[in-house]
């Protein structure tokens, strides 16, 4: 029989993949935002396939987003270059 600190140790050893996973594909690919809808499947392993939606009007997958930090966001709302997305 295993203890309480045992179970959660095991269930956080279950869940770091994924929080990993979730580390990078934070920010949308269009404009870096953080702020964006998503479905909830509740995937257990990569890749994530829920649908995204964000404020700037991507659309995509989970799967299709980037690290929190790869774009380096200006002051305007939407800073959108096509040319280097």
């Amino acid at each position: 029989m295993t203890t309480e600190k045992e179970h959660q140790e095991m269930v956080e050893q279950a869940r770091r993949p994924m929080k990993e996973y979730y580390a990078q594909h934070k920010a949308c690919p269009k404009c870096g935002s953080l702020l964006h809808s998503s479905t909830y499947a509740g995937f257990v392993q990569p890749p994530d396939t829920n649908k995204v939606r964000c404020e700037c009007g991507w659309e995509g997958i989970t799967d299709d987003l980037k690290p929190e930090n790869w774009k380096h966001r200006m002051n305007s709302r939407y800073p959108v270059d096509e040319s280097d997305c």
